[in-house]
């Protein structure tokens, strides 16, 4: 049970993480729009 917690953290985890990247490149990308 621990360890299918745990997964379900990684997992989580993983996909905030590539969340946080997606939202950081577009603002980067918008910033080099507007420059």
């Amino acid at each position: 049970m621990t360890g299918y917690a745990i997964g379900i953290f990684t997992v989580k985890s993983l996909s905030l993480g590539k969340l946080k990247v997606e939202v950081l490149y577009a603002i980067f990308r918008v910033d080099r729009e507007i420059e």
